[in-house]
């Protein structure tokens, strides 16, 4: 068999790297290895000045992808990137352009993340950062040579350096002429300073034994708080156990919150004035009740009412008189009543729709209970009071419906439903209760209707 010549052998190797630098260019395009199986991303810019596809896309320095597309959708720029398919790419990576070399050159660079939801491919980034301008950093630094110019020359109604080292000139020249004409001012000056030293040399010296008085006062009053300060810092005496002892700094804290928590209670409280009248269709008399109500929480009142009223109810002096005519004998009752105040102080706490009532009524222990319905605007209600009455206890039912914002309203009821001897009072009335707020309300209603 014949062997091949050195040409032959030449041409089959030059044969054999044309072939490789084909099936190398079909791998590899103008920006390095083509990325094949890797994942698509999309990234959301505001402005792509000097991006290009193939641009490359790097992970703290190291290449991942490249820029395949760039578009428009909206007012917003799309950049499709292939990524590298064994890079991870999180909701939380920063994407930022950034500037290389001084021509610069644009790339993608990918930061941070791994704490975030992976996103899959196909996915979108949103939080992307554009590149800083180098024509922007080109322009700033054009101002500034622009500013030193204008400094170091000057112009159109701006200082030069000349200018100023003019000036300094000029204030120096008029310095010395002031210097040289106030001479001899400037020497009574220096002679009037050198005699006061030495007047003060003088009393220095003369009174030399009340200084060193003077001074020992002051070292022994320095000593004197020098020894209270460390009493205080050992925590002794008042103020050293309000700084050092944690259990009366506790108590003090304690009581400053228990302030705090009253005042701000206090703040909160609800404060409602009312007045009201009824008139008692058996004794047909009126009577006046003025009300005064403490509303910490929704749920909570104090109640305080004054009511001056006839008593015939309560105390009744009975007299019986009989006299004989001719016909039989009649029975003559006389029954005499005497008005008086009473006081009224109740515990209200309300449960659901039924408000529970505790305290005094009308100057005697008693009990109360209030339904409430239709929003509040109904209210029904019964007090049980003064329980050892000889004529059986007091009980007193009653309904109230409220006008105007709760504002308004009228009552209506039986007094006195057990009394002994039947006698059943039967009342109506209309009255107030007004709050803060609804003075407020009403002081702001008026100009408006004065206006009109």
């Amino acid at each position: 068999m014949k062997r091949l010549s050195a040409e032959a052998k030449v041409g089959f190797f030059l044969v054999a790297v044309l072939l490789g630098l084909v099936y190398l260019t079909t791998q590899i395009n103008s920006s390095g290895w083509s990325l094949r199986g890797g994942h698509s991303y999309y990234l959301y810019f505001e402005d792509v000045s000097g991006l290009l596809p193939r641009t490359p896309v790097e992970y703290s320095g190291i290449r991942i992808g490249q820029v395949r597309e760039i578009r428009l959708d909206g007012r917003e720029v799309v950049v499709e990137v292939v990524i590298d398919r064994h890079v991870v790419v999180y909701d939380d990576t920063r994407v930022s352009m950034q500037t290389r070399g001084l021509l610069g050159e644009k790339i993608i660079q990918f930061s941070g993340g791994g704490q975030g939801i992976v996103i899959p491919p196909g996915g979108s980034i949103r939080r992307t950062e554009p590149a800083r301008s180098f024509d922007k950093a080109i322009e700033n630094f054009s101002e500034l040579s622009m500013a030193i110019r204008d400094l170091i020359k000057g112009g159109e109604g701006k200082a030069s350096i000349n200018d100023v080292i003019e000036n300094a000139t000029k204030i120096t020249e008029d310095l010395r002429q002031v210097v040289e004409g106030r001479k001899s001012d400037l020497d009574k000056v220096i002679s009037n300073l050198r005699m006061i030293t030495d007047s003060v040399g003088e009393f220095v010296g003369s009174d030399e034994g009340a200084l060193k008085e003077m001074a020992q006062s002051m070292r022994q009053t320095i000593e004197r708080l020098d020894r209270i300060v460390a009493r205080v810092e050992s925590g002794e005496g008042t103020i050293g156990k309000l700084l050092h002892d944690e259990e009366t700094v506790d108590r003090l804290n304690d009581a400053l919150d228990g302030v705090n928590e009253f005042v701000g209670t206090f703040r909160q409280t609800e404060i409602a004035v009312g007045f009201r009248g009824e008139y008692m269709g058996s004794e047909r008399d009126p009577i006046a009740v003025t009300s005064l109500r403490l509303q910490p929480t929704f749920d909570k009142y104090f109640l305080f009412e004054v009511t001056d009223a006839p008593l015939s109810f309560g105390r009744r002096r009975r007299t019986l008189t009989e006299t004989t005519t001719s016909g039989g004998t009649t029975v003559i009752e006389e029954v005499q009543s005497s008005d008086r105040f009473t006081f009224t102080a109740l515990l209200a706490r309300r449960f659901h729709f039924l408000t529970l009532q505790a305290g005094l009524i009308r100057s005697t222990g008693g009990l109360g209970v209030e339904a409430h319905f239709w929003r509040d605007r109904l209210s029904l209600g019964v007090q049980l009071f003064d329980l050892k009455r000889a004529q059986n206890p007091h009980v007193r039912a009653l309904a109230r419906f409220n006008l105007v914002g709760q504002v308004l309203f009228v009552q209506g009821g039986v007094d006195d439903i057990f009394h002994k001897d039947s006698r059943r009072n039967f009342f109506a009335g209309a009255g107030f209760m007004i709050t803060e707020a609804d003075l407020k309300r009403f002081l702001g209603l008026a100009p408006l209707a004065l206006s009109q």
